[in-house]
């Protein structure tokens, strides 16, 4: 229980963080947790006879079994299926784009995790002139802009010179 419940407190920093982390934390934390119920459970059956704790401990254990994992379950789903990452607000992201100088529009924004620790972006800027992209160092600036504020590590922008979206079906946010 103690080993367990020690080893646990020493992930649960960088389990708000990583995924996997946060799996170890949480096995390592239901483990001390089901000690603890089973040696409460039989304490209190020594000391009165009653038999009836050891079910209902049982039955507590589990429903925090339950509870401490389905978050895990859903952020897991999430990574699977390449959705959003929950701490990543795409309509802030997309204002954010928009903001580069010389950027008119954007569509076809995509945001979803690599990985518990890196995320990544696609999207396409509608930018008619030259612009900050267009500088040496421009799509660098926009790249560290994303990483810094949104924990956004592999970009991939497409520039399109056009101002016409009406003939390419631009929409500013397109998949939230």
């Amino acid at each position: 229980m103690f080993v367990n419940g020690a080893t646990a407190w020493l992930f649960l920093r960088e389990s708000h963080r990583d995924l996997n982390v946060r799996a170890a934390f949480l096995h390592l934390a239901v483990d001390a947790l089901l000690s603890f119920g089973v040696v409460a459970a039989g304490l209190i059956m020594i000391y009165t006879g009653i038999s009836w704790p050891d079910p209902v401990m049982g039955m507590i254990i589990a429903v925090v079994i339950v509870g401490m994992t389905w978050r895990l379950l859903v952020d897991a789903f999430q990574l699977m299926i390449d959705a959003v990452p929950r701490e990543i607000d795409l309509r802030e992201v997309q204002r954010v784009l928009s903001q580069v100088p010389g950027v008119e529009a954007v569509h076809d924004l995509h945001v979803w995790a690599l990985s518990t620790r890196e995320n990544c972006l696609t999207a396409h800027l509608v930018m008619p002139n030259e612009t900050l992209l267009d500088e040496p160092d421009g799509y660098r600036r926009v790249s560290e802009a994303l990483k810094s504020q949104f924990s956004i590590s592999h970009v991939t922008l497409q520039i399109e010179r056009t101002t016409d979206c009406a003939t390419q079906d631009c929409e500013q946010l397109d998949h939230v």
